[in-house]
């Protein structure tokens, strides 16, 4: 078998890192536009001048704005560009080692507020947005996706010792999915002017009642 030049590898890599600095360029500021201005109000014309390439590179890279929306959308979730699933981070990893219930509520609690923290500007956009089917489309994947996300995590924190292990995997994940929400930070902490040490506070704190009696009866 004949093996690749050396020449041959560093062209492929060297472009392929272009394609990636290009298509994260066009993400961040598809992000600054679409919050700025709306989803709608936001054409294909005004990102490409934003970031500086042709149309046709959207195009080419994207297919269309609902394409982009959706790579925007997974960049303020992750907070960076990296092509690693949410339970794949690091972070989850510690989660997973955490020794008891306590620290990890904490940690769960805490990268929670970090992703709503950087998430919540663009899911209100495309909670407006949403009469567009393509973007109807994209919330409803999109809550798909953090739900099952949510189930991960829900059922790390069930393991750990301390934990009300009468409190079944369900509930568990709808009480986190609730108040770890975009819709539930926005009320409190845009809306309302909570500090976001406030808000992992309460969440902490409801997570205490519902999650520590080992008393109450499944449901």
């Amino acid at each position: 078998m004949n093996e690749v030049p050396d020449w041959m590898e560093r062209r492929q890599r060297s472009r392929s890192q272009r394609v990636r600095a290009t298509r994260q360029l066009v993400v961040e500021h598809a992000i600054a536009l679409f919050v700025e201005r709306g989803y709608v109000q936001t054409t294909m014309v005004d990102i490409a001048a934003s970031a500086g390439v042709a149309v046709q590179t959207l195009y080419l890279r994207f297919q269309g704005k609902p394409a982009i929306l959706a790579a925007a959308f997974d960049h303020v979730v992750a907070g960076d560009a990296d092509e690693v699933a949410i339970t794949d981070r690091a972070w989850v990893a510690e989660l997973r080692a955490a020794p008891d219930y306590d620290g990890a509520a904490r940690l769960l609690v805490h990268n929670a507020r970090l992703i709503v923290e950087r998430a919540t500007p663009l899911f209100t956009r495309i909670e407006q947005a949403a009469a567009e089917p393509e973007v109807s489309d994209l919330l409803v994947e999109f809550k798909r996706r953090k739900y099952e996300t949510v189930g991960v995590l829900a059922q790390i924190l069930r393991g750990k010792p301390g934990f009300g292990r009468r409190v079944s995997l369900a509930r568990t994940t709808d009480v986190v999915y609730a108040i770890g929400s975009e819709e539930f930070f926005r009320l409190l902490c845009l809306e309302r002017g909570w500090s976001t040490e406030h808000w992992e506070d309460f969440m902490l704190s409801v997570m205490a009642r519902e999650f520590e009696r080992d008393e109450r009866p499944e449901t």
